[in-house]
């Protein structure tokens, strides 16, 4: 069973535990949803700043926040009925940018083998500002989607910030372990 498998059965669990959850029909079944100013709330709470809405497309809201190292939190509500302004889906992802492909490549396996309900993947990321390597640089993006089968409320959207947070930290702490490089390549200044 894949991590996505396994968070949507956590998922289901929670929601039919929770107060606004299942009902005991399933005739009467509940569907939590989460609006675009719950996320932002819940992202506050979670300790991010500079909340920025960075929408595209009406039907996709998106917000990314900073997290007090600096990186970036970006979150995308799915599923969204515009008429009501909600929606029953959420991704939260985040880049964390890597001194080899090597690095990357270790980390992306790591998580892969050990992490619930977090996938990573190796992107390219856009050169640092100051660095003056012309070689690709590579990050690590690392995504957790809540499954919108039966909805997501904002204490579990909350609690999955919280744990993307956790991921985040372990994350860099293993890639500095690994190259103190990274450091210096984290405190460079976007433009």
């Amino acid at each position: 069973m894949n991590s996505r498998a396994l968070l949507a059965v956590a998922c289901l669990v929670l929601s039919a535990c929770a107060p606004g959850g299942m009902s005991p029909s399933g005739s009467d079944l509940v569907v939590d949803a989460l609006s675009p100013s719950e996320a932002r709330s819940a992202m506050r709470q979670a300790g991010l700043s500079g909340l920025t809405d960075t929408t595209a497309d009406p039907e996709f809201p998106s917000i990314s926040a900073r997290q007090a190292e600096g990186f970036v939190i970006l979150t995308t509500l799915f599923a969204c009925e515009p008429s009501q302004g909600r929606c029953r889906g959420v991704e939260v992802s985040s880049i964390i940018p890597a001194t080899t492909l090597a690095n990357a490549e270790i980390i992306e396996a790591s998580i892969d083998q050990t992490a619930f309900g977090v996938d990573a993947l190796v992107v390219e990321a856009e050169i640092p500002f100051g660095a003056t390597s012309r070689d690709p640089q590579y990050a690590v993006m690392l995504s957790s989607y809540l499954v919108y089968d039966h909805g997501v409320s904002d204490g579990l959207y909350l609690t999955t910030l919280q744990l993307m947070l956790d991921y985040i930290a372990q994350t860099k702490e293993f890639m500095l372990s690994d190259d103190p490089a990274h450091a210096e390549l984290w405190a460079r200044k976007r433009p």
